[in-house]
């Protein structure tokens, strides 16, 4: 186990994460999940997370996943949350969650429509920052090419030697 002690043996096979599997955070603001969608061998998931296996013949998990994070299921979760500091969801009010289940083709196709609505925010995201980037670039450029120099430095301002009224009446000169 490179150089880490083991405590009570080898996990039992239900204690071990796998693909499809919803991690949902039970502690603190926001009480949201996540799916596992690439294979984490010999995970476990700790406290204070919980791990939820949908069972697919009844829910997609895509689908499962979408639902837990809507606002309502989120308000919610929060209602059903405890303490004063860290709050906190048990088991019992994940488990106490109603969700409405559509039929598998109708849950597919909430979760394909999500899936490609997250996408497209990301993609908006991203055309956003290149967008800055380009932006600062075109104006770093136009600025610099605009500097003065020696050469063709511009009469009336002085920084070291004027005031921005001493170069506004040099101006009018």
């Amino acid at each position: 186990m490179n150089g880490l002690v083991g405590v009570g043996g080898k996990p039992k096979p239900n204690q071990l994460a796998k693909l499809g599997d919803i991690i949902f955070r039970s502690r603190g603001q926001t009480n949201t999940a996540a799916l596992l969608n690439e294979d984490v061998k010999s995970t476990i998931v700790a406290a204070p997370l919980f791990r939820v296996r949908p069972d697919i013949k009844k829910v997609v998990p895509e689908f499962l996943l979408w639902w837990i994070n809507q606002p309502s299921s989120q308000s919610y979760l929060a209602s059903r949350s405890k303490g004063t500091m860290v709050k906190m969801v048990s088991k019992q009010g994940l488990e106490d969650l109603e969700v409405n289940l559509p039929s598998l083709e109708q849950q597919k196709k909430v979760a394909e429509f999500f899936s490609l609505s997250m996408r497209e925010q990301q993609l908006l995201e991203e055309i956003k920052n290149r967008k800055a980037i380009y932006t600062q670039g075109i104006l770093m450029q136009m600025a610099s090419e605009s500097r003065p120099t020696a050469s063709n430095k511009k009469p009336g301002f002085d920084a070291a030697t004027s005031t921005p009224g001493q170069t506004q009446s040099r101006a009018r000169n």
